[in-house]
């Protein structure tokens, strides 16, 4: 259904929908172009972006079976390039580049200083200061062009701003930047021959249209033999009957009121009845009217999330089950999904959508430079970098980033991260001497890598005077990547030397693109668009004899790269994600919004105190972002989803959502229906997703990552080791739920190492016992190291504080070690030390065979475990696993378990022998081992992290209800006074409801009686 309004030279065409416009375009098109012309006459459409202007020459082409030489505008450019045309001169005017750093010039020099010191005190001497004013001033300039051409600005009476805007904006050349209307229509009528190139003038879609742009577009009109016409989408806001119209539609009404001025617009149309919950709000809207009664479907939905990637995750899973329920009526091209902002989301769309076992071509537009990674992203990186990121984290980051690692040919990041890590590199590129933080610097800590490596040996060597500990972790062309990294830590350094020092914008013009060719070496298309962007900073000319900082002019590349509006599009055809901005909206069966969040949707107006537009000239953020929502919305044809974070991912509050969906829901309410919420659990692994009561959570999103179901078995998981250790054997009994979700799910929280940036002040606990550790092998070396030269070896290894703390630390360590070594020496004799290997071969059930292999220490004829840390179950639990493996291979009778007391302030000795025969300890651990296997298919209930009695455990498992009580205590456990430690493992198993099923209690008390009994009587 269209409507079409004849004026003297403009033409009206409205629809009701984007894809009715794009259809009277062809039509209109094919009528006055014949095909002839269509190859060489230019048919100049002025769109309000790129992506749009993409899906409309998508369509001209499927109704005109061909299209060619289309030009595609903005209003801006289109009238750049016709005042051009116009006059000639105007070719010349600087660019807004230029005069960016013609107002920091000027509000730099004297004269201005003198003449304005308000200005002069609020920037002082920050540099930075100064050109964010000027920044903001170019940008309040031209919106005084465009949104008040009649200058009224410039008559305001009383205002303390007025003098020197005033000065500036005539000084730098701003009142000359664009003809005014009174210009512009002399400009046509001396040159009215220019427009013939033009034939016709096509507006498509919901442009904004600036007050200055309406005055040139009615100057237009006034020429004789050329035509505009305009395509918008039927909006009838007038009456205001519908709240969602006059809440949403602000902008479109103050659009249709300047156009009014262009000629009269047409009227309602007849709209077709809506059946489903989404086309009757629709036609509610478009009609400017209230339904008394709605539906109730899902053709609307609303989705409740903790974090961004728990949307983009829910959004894939509904994605898949829509498809799939279209039965091939719906593709990745009808979809388009929107949000406030796509820079934020980059990264979680593409580890969902680009890892997913449904693979969905996408394509992302964003309105600038994108800030995934990239050329772009990496440059900004290496140009951020400053001394105080001489960190190995901010180092290592920038070897994360793939155009780096392409540029240095960066191969094995995990070498280099263990390189960092082995060589204490901290932080600082030399250190200091006195204070020892050399010893953590990145020269120190790579000269180690590269003398390791040419060695091929860690033996300490004394070099000019000076000892040397090698690190040695790379053979043959591993080593590559140490050279190519020493190589990058000395361009950074140079670079920051460089940075220290103050020059022209001029000569950092040329340092930049030095730099991007060291650190990146840009490909060709690279090249020349960061050339085109240097080109366009216009710093060669302004402000070039003024000398500044590195940072000053990095400050205008940075906003140069956040708001240039390149419209960059990204991937080809599939789902279209992008920005939620005014013109952005294409027609689309399916349209989802991602963070419709409280306060971030539709955003604040950031108003300039000294800005002296008057209120109502130009939209605010807001206006403009309920416009661009409501556009979409209406575009969608079958279904919407509305996706917010409503879950505090902290303490699982509530959080609101954007007042977009409040005010959707309190419409339907008074119609009396509801959207349906679905609120998503934080993890996409939670349980609720498979079971079958749960009906609108559901997930496609598995396979063989770590969003497994933890009930899915042992086919997802890996397969039965055949062989494993004695140390894998403890590890299970001390963590059973660790062991599972490590082993079976491959699911390891903080698993990951963080670099460490500074160097150690104190010992933790963990630091604690590794110095413990390693003052305890220096003693069963055959020439132990001397306590000076024992702390210089620990303190290149990064285990220990610098100077005098480090001394305190480490001889509390070796005195606590020293303790332990005097129950050795009373225990050992003539007896010697040495290693004996095990290797025991198990039958299990299903015809399972497993190989238990391990070496433990031995001082004569009987096992040695020495333990630097006070006596816990967890060590006892390995005490006697070592016990066992000794006794069923027949390599000894008993183990001395030696450790610290309570305090710490002696050694107390435990002989492991508890009369058990050698087939005794080779059934015990077979039973370890079969219930290390079954718990490959599930978790077995078991963890000495509770601490319970044995005794008080058997008691309970002769009571008929003992379950429910041992489930109060584990309850207690976890409560905070339980005092009790649990991995994260367990933790997220008992929020789960693990220990609700009474299963698992009766299994826990019969493992932990049977598991703990004979350790706790051989420990006696």
């Amino acid at each position: 259904m269209r409507k079409e309004v004849l004026m003297a030279q403009a033409q009206f065409f409205t629809a009701n929908s984007n894809t009715e416009l794009a259809g009277e375009l062809a039509t209109h098109i094919k009528a006055t172009f014949r095909d002839s012309e269509l190859v060489f006459q230019p048919v100049h459409i002025i769109s309000p972006n790129k992506a749009q202007y993409q899906w409309l020459k998508e369509k001209l082409a499927e109704n005109l079976g061909f299209i060619a030489n289309l030009e595609q505008h903005s209003l801006n450019s289109f009238f750049k390039r016709l005042i051009g045309s116009l006059d000639p001169t105007t070719k010349d005017k600087p660019g807004k580049e230029k005069l960016i750093w013609k107002l920091f010039s000027e509000m730099g020099k004297a004269e201005f200083k003198n003449l304005f010191p308000k200005i002069k005190t609020y920037c002082g001497e920050d540099e930075i200061k100064r050109l964010a004013l000027a920044q903001k001033l170019a940008g309040m300039f031209e919106d005084y062009l465009e949104y008040d051409p009649d200058g009224r600005w410039k008559e305001l009476e009383g205002n303390e701003d007025l003098e020197w805007q005033l000065w500036l904006f005539e000084k730098c050349g701003f009142d000359n930047l664009q003809p005014s209307p009174q210009e512009f229509r002399k400009l046509l009528t001396q040159n009215s021959g220019v427009l013939k190139e033009y034939h016709s003038l096509y507006l498509f879609g919901n442009l904004d249209i600036s007050p200055l742009h309406l005055e040139y577009l009615k100057a237009l009109t006034e020429v004789e033999k050329f035509d505009i016409h305009l395509y918008r989408t039927n909006l009838n806001f007038k009456q205001k009957e519908n709240s969602l119209a006059q809440n949403w539609g602000e902008n479109f009404v103050r659009t249709n009121d300047k156009l009014s001025q262009l000629g009269q617009l047409p009227g309602a149309v007849q709209l077709p009845e809506g059946k489903t919950l989404l086309e009757k709000i629709q036609k509610d809207i478009l009609i400017d009217e209230t339904s008394k009664r709605l539906p109730e479907d899902e053709s609307l939905l609303i989705y409740n999330s903790f974090t961004r990637v728990r949307e983009v995750e829910a959004l894939y899973n509904f994605l898949v089950k829509t498809v799939d329920e279209s039965e091939g009526k719906l593709g990745a091209r009808d979809i388009m999904v929107c949000m406030p902002s796509l820079d934020p989301y980059i990264s979680a769309i593409k580890t969902v959508f680009d890892s997913a076992p449904y693979k969905f071509p996408y394509k992302l537009v964003s309105r600038g430079y994108g800030r995934e990674e990239s050329f772009w992203t990496a440059l900004e990186q290496v140009l951020s970098f400053e001394k105080d990121d001489f960190t190995a984290p901010a180092v290592f980051n920038l070897l994360e980033m793939q155009p780096i690692q392409k540029s240095f040919g960066f191969e094995d990041l995990d070498l280099l991260k263990k390189a960092f890590i082995d060589a204490n590199i901290r932080r600082e590129y030399e250190g200091d001497i006195e204070l020892e933080t050399n010893y953590a610097s990145f020269s120190n800590g790579l000269n180690r890598l590269i003398y390791g490596f040419c060695l091929g040996s860690e033996e300490p060597v004394e070099i000019a005077a000076k000892m040397i500990y090698p690190v040695d972790i790379a053979e043959g062309q591993q080593a590559n990547d140490l050279f190519r990294l020493h190589h990058l830590v000395d361009l950074l350094n140079k670079f920051l030397e460089t940075k220290a020092e103050r020059h022209s914008a001029a000569y950092w013009h040329t340092t930049l693109m030095e730099i991007a060719d060291e650190f990146l070496q840009p490909e060709e298309w690279q090249r020349k668009q960061f050339l085109g962007l240097m080109l366009e900073l216009g710093c060669l000319e302004a402000s070039a004899d003024e000398e500044i900082a590195f940072n000053t002019f990095f400050f205008r590349l940075k906003d140069q790269l956040l708001n240039k509006d390149l419209q960059q599009i990204k991937g080809h055809g599939g789902i279209t994600f992008s920005g939620l901005y005014p013109g952005m909206s294409m027609p689309k069966k399916v349209v989802a919004f991602l963070g419709l969040n409280f306060k971030e949707f539709p955003r604040r107006s950031q108003d300039l105190s000294f800005d002296l537009l008057s209120e109502n000239k130009k939209p605010e953020s807001r206006m403009l972002d309920r416009g661009a929502f409501l556009e979409t919305f209406l575009n969608a044809e079958q279904k919407v989803l509305l996706s917010y974070i409503g879950q505090n991912v902290k303490d699982n509050s509530e959080i609101p959502a954007s007042s977009l969906i409040g005010e959707l829901d309190d419409y339907l309410e008074k119609a009396g229906a509801k959207i349906k919420e679905v609120q998503h659990p934080l993890h996409a692994f939670n349980s609720k997703y498979f079971e079958d009561k749960e009906k609108d959570l559901f997930t496609y999103y598995k396979g063989d990552s770590n969003k497994v179901y933890l009930k899915c078995g042992i086919e997802n998981s890996q397969k039965l080791p055949t062989e494993i250790s004695l140390f894998t054997l403890e590890s299970f009994l001390k963590d059973p739920f660790q062991y599972h979700y490590n082993r079976v799910l491959n699911i390891r929280y903080s698993e990951k190492e963080d670099l460490p940036d500074w160097e150690i002040f104190s010992l933790d606990d963990l630091d604690s016992w590794v110095v413990k550790d390693l003052c305890l092998k220096n003693k069963f070396k055959s020439s132990p190291l001397e306590f000076g030269q024992l702390r210089k070896e620990i303190i290149q290894s990064g285990r220990l504080p610098l100077r005098s703390i480090g001394e305190i630390d480490l001889h509390e360590a070796n005195e606590r070690v020293n303790l332990l070594w005097q129950k050795v020496q009373e225990l050992s004799k003539d007896s010697e030390f040495f290693e004996e290997k095990i290797s025991l071969k198990f039958s299990l059930k299903n015809k399972q065979t497993m190989r238990l292999t391990g070496i433990v220490q031995m001082l004569g004829d009987s096992g040695l475990l020495l333990n630097v840390s006070k006596r816990r179950k967890k060590y006892e639990i390995i005490a006697f696993v070592r016990y066992l493996a000794l006794l069923a291979s027949g390599k000894a009778q008993q183990l001395n378990y030696i450790h610290l007391n309570d305090e710490q302030s002696e050694a107390e000795l435990v002989v492991l022998k508890n009369g058990w025969t050698k087939e005794n300890a080779y059934d015990f651990l077979r039973n370890w081992l079969q219930d290390l296997t079954d718990n490959y298919s599930r978790i077995i209930p078991f963890s000495p992290n509770f601490n319970f009695e044995v005794n008080d455990i058997a008691l309970l498992s002769q009571d008929e209800v003992g379950p429910e009580k041992l489930k109060d205590l584990i309850n207690n456990k976890f409560g905070r006074y339980g005092n009790c430690y649990p991995s994260a493992y367990l933790q997220r198993e008992f929020n789960n409801g693990f220990f609700e099923d009474e299963s698992n209690l009766v299994e826990f008390m019969q493992k932990y009686t049977t598991y703990l009994g004979p350790i706790e009587e051989a420990f006696k």
